[in-house]
């Protein structure tokens, strides 16, 4: 595995309101490869086996186009633990658990291979991560690693941003399963790099604290590229284990229906 040296650099805020392109990353990286930042690892990039399960559930997964946080337009599907919201004031888990559960298996069985990854990268932070994560209960992590939730993303282009939502306290994964596909690159600005991803291509890196984006997908037919990424819900911390977690909801909807019924009166 090559090791390159990379030193983080200024970037003009104009940059950023642009489309994703390798030439605000001249630094082609490829597979496999760690970024090191005063000598500690910032980022991993390896290739791993992807199962045929694995590849037929991203292919499965009903994702929509729509807007996250922020304001970044997406084509993607959301799996794993959701956390509460003014919808569901509960801890739950995604539609694709309860509506494709073979197919959510398959996404959460990689956290495993995921986390291995990272704990290579950076042992001691893995360590550090691994140890404030036991405080969500077991059943909101996937197989026991410190990641809760996930997003399943379908031939993006993403501009570029931050991402929100997750902890501080660790790093987020990705993998990237395509065919018969070009484009799709991952751009970081500010380090100097662009990731030229291929088939079974799995990334380690602080997506909440470092800029990136992703460079428009070509497919010719029956091509795509999906990313799935992986990481640690910010308030997956308030979740309580999950028989007091539905209890709440059962009594939520009991208020909802006797309310209801009461201004039916």
């Amino acid at each position: 595995m090559q090791t390159i040296p990379v030193e983080r650099r200024a970037v003009d805020a104009a940059v950023y309101k642009k489309t994703p392109s390798p030439d605000h990353g001249p630094l082609i990286v490829r597979s496999p490869a760690t970024l090191t930042e005063n000598g500690r690892s910032v980022l991993r990039l390896v290739n791993v086996p992807i199962p045929d399960s694995y590849r037929a559930a991203c292919t499965r997964a009903k994702a929509t186009t729509g807007t996250r946080t922020k304001g970044l337009v997406s084509t993607s599907v959301s799996f794993g633990t959701m956390s509460r919201s003014v919808f569901a004031n509960h801890c739950r888990s995604s539609v694709m658990a309860r509506e494709q559960p073979s197919d959510h298996s398959a996404l959460t069985r990689m956290a495993e291979t995921l986390a291995g990854v990272y704990r290579e990268m950076d042992p001691d932070n893995f360590a550090r991560y691994e140890e404030v994560a036991r405080a969500i209960p077991v059943e909101y992590r996937m197989h026991g690693t410190p990641f809760t939730s996930g997003n399943v993303n379908k031939n993006n282009v993403l501009d570029y941003h931050l991402d929100v939502g997750n902890t501080l306290d660790g790093l987020s994964a990705m993998m990237v399963i395509r065919e018969r596909s070009t484009g799709g690159q991952l751009v970081v600005p500010e380090l100097g790099v662009t990731l030229d991803l291929i088939d079974g291509d799995a990334v380690i890196f602080d997506g909440q604290r470092t800029w990136h984006g992703v460079t428009p997908v070509e497919s010719s037919l029956g091509g795509y590229r999906f990313s799935a990424v992986y990481y640690t819900l910010r308030s997956a911390w308030q979740c309580r284990p999950f028989p007091a977690e539905l209890a709440k909801a059962k009594a939520l909807a009991t208020r909802k229906a006797t309310e209801a019924m009461r201004r039916g009166r």
